[in-house]
């Protein structure tokens, strides 16, 4: 959960459709370093900041991305890169690394 002391909170989602357009992660590609994510659940709100982006290939998506041990941080995750008519799925996936700032709210 966002604002525990360690793991990795992961959120996913789509980077468009062809019914709906744009999804709800569609500009991750371009949130870089620095940026401010702001996660609210219904324990309270966390904030975080951007550390890095990385684009891999889907099938080469490190496993270190999903990490339950280490500190805490969030990744967002969604396709991207080349869209594979073929296979009609992108050949990549975004990822987005982000460390917690020091408070957390609670509602």
């Amino acid at each position: 959960m966002p604002g525990q002391p360690r793991g990795t909170v992961v959120l996913d989602g789509h980077v468009d459709s062809a019914r709906a357009g744009a999804g709800a992660l569609f500009g991750l590609a371009h949130l870089g370093p620095g940026r401010q994510v702001v996660v609210t659940t219904t324990a309270g709100t966390t904030t975080y900041v951007v550390a890095a982006r990385a684009v891999y290939a889907k099938r080469h998506l490190p496993r270190q991305v999903f990490d339950q041990g280490g500190p805490p941080r969030l990744v967002l995750l969604t396709c991207g890169g080349p869209f594979n008519r073929r296979t009609h799925h992108y050949d990549d996936n975004v990822v987005v690394f982000a460390t917690p700032t020091s408070s957390k709210e609670t509602s």
